[in-house]
């Protein structure tokens, strides 16, 4: 089911939801859908035509705006970390990262939720994850499992405190290189 996203909502998904709501609207304006065409959507894939260009058009937006989300994000980690932009160079490589690279890792999952109470968070990983992939079954289910192996691999005890943004990073880099910084999510 596509568009059903009506379990308990935590207040992101709450902001998720509502936002996917009015893209897909905006969206099914763009390609002259009408509510017939969306009803598709709350099945499985494959879609009509139709159903199908409002799905693109929203993962392209949902797409963009995460990503624009980050660098924003990501930038104030870096001021707030003291980071130099020589730092964030070593982001296109694999972890481990150097300290300041590693704070500043650390600083953007925590303020995306995927860090939550110094902890990696599944749950934050998934509510990040799921609306860039939500519309392909096979996508969702390999995010549901690098979620499940990095929930029991991350070690949270590492001596260094931005260590954290180290380990979560090189798991979801191991399960999932196709979210690694230097790449784009299809």
């Amino acid at each position: 089911m596509l568009i059903d996203i009506q379990t308990q909502e935590s207040p992101i998904t709450s902001v998720v939801r509502k936002g996917l709501v009015a893209t897909a609207r905006g969206c099914s304006a763009q390609v002259g859908a009408v509510d017939s065409d969306l009803e598709h959507l709350r099945g499985d894939p494959p879609f009509p035509e139709k159903a199908a260009c409002v799905v693109k058009c929203l993962l392209n937006k949902v797409s963009s705006a995460v990503r624009g989300g980050l660098v924003a994000t990501a930038r104030g980690c870096s001021a707030q970390v003291g980071a130099a932009d020589s730092d964030l160079e070593h982001l296109r490589g694999d972890p481990p990262f150097p300290e300041k690279a590693a704070c500043v890792v650390k600083c953007l999952l925590n303020k995306i939720g995927i860090v939550k109470n110094d902890k990696y968070s599944k749950s934050g990983f998934l509510t990040l994850i799921t609306p860039l992939v939500m519309a392909n079954k096979k996508k969702l289910e390999h995010m549901k499992s690098v979620a499940d192996n990095c929930d029991k691999e991350v070690n949270h005890k590492e001596a260094k405190p931005c260590q954290l943004g180290n380990e979560i990073t090189a798991c979801i880099f191991k399960y999932a290189p196709e979210l690694h910084f230097n790449k784009r999510v299809n």
